[in-house]
């Protein structure tokens, strides 16, 4: 494990986590697979999928005709101020707030609140999102790019993947279920992990 960064620690240390029910957080094969093999969890145990406005190559189909859908995080079923909280949200008797993840936080919510635009590495500052107004004294801006550039590292073999079942669905012609979809996606995940 590596050390947190100065950002890291704040996120932690935060007691509302407020982003935890205000976002909806995207997840990748990779994501899906560390969290299943660490907690030993079916998928549907914690992965929602739904249909999008917008989106790319990394929505996937079920059947041929049908729509397109991303991968989420479930929210749970009761709703708080800002939304539903992430289902691995948890909440101590004095009411605060702590992720039940931790190390296995899928990578957008270890990367929170940064992005980055074309070389620039930004700040999320949005108000309902987070308790807190981020400065770039808060990050170190070498570790954050690193950080950034792996997610996209994980978000092309995700893609690779959706990629390669949608070209399936639309050679088989069928239906298939969302379970069939997270057996293939973890099944990609653990070979390419095996080859590694």
């Amino acid at each position: 494990m590596t050390a947190r960064s100065h950002r890291e620690k704040i996120c932690l240390a935060c007691g509302q986590k407020s982003c935890c029910s205000y976002y909806v957080v995207h997840l990748t094969g990779w994501d899906v697979c560390r969290i299943t093999q660490a907690l030993q969890l079916f998928p549907a145990d914690f992965v929602r999928y739904y249909e999008p406005q917008t989106g790319g190559e990394e929505l996937f189909r079920l059947s041929p005709e049908g729509p397109r859908y991303a991968l989420m995080l479930a929210k749970g079923e009761l709703p708080e101020a800002l939304g539903a909280p992430c289902v691995f949200l948890l909440r101590t008797n004095d009411g605060q707030a702590r992720c039940g993840l931790h190390d296995l936080r899928p990578l957008q919510c270890q990367i929170y609140p940064v992005f980055v635009e074309g070389d620039t590495v930004m700040l999320i500052n949005d108000a309902p999102g987070c308790v807190r107004i981020w400065s770039y004294g808060d990050i170190d801006l070498d570790a954050e790019q690193a950080r950034w550039d792996r997610l996209k590292a994980f978000e092309t073999e995700h893609i690779a993947i959706v990629r390669e079942w949608n070209r399936r669905i639309l050679q088989e012609g069928a239906t298939r279920c969302f379970e069939d979809f997270c057996a293939y996606l973890l099944n990609h995940c653990r070979a390419q992990e095996d080859a590694a």
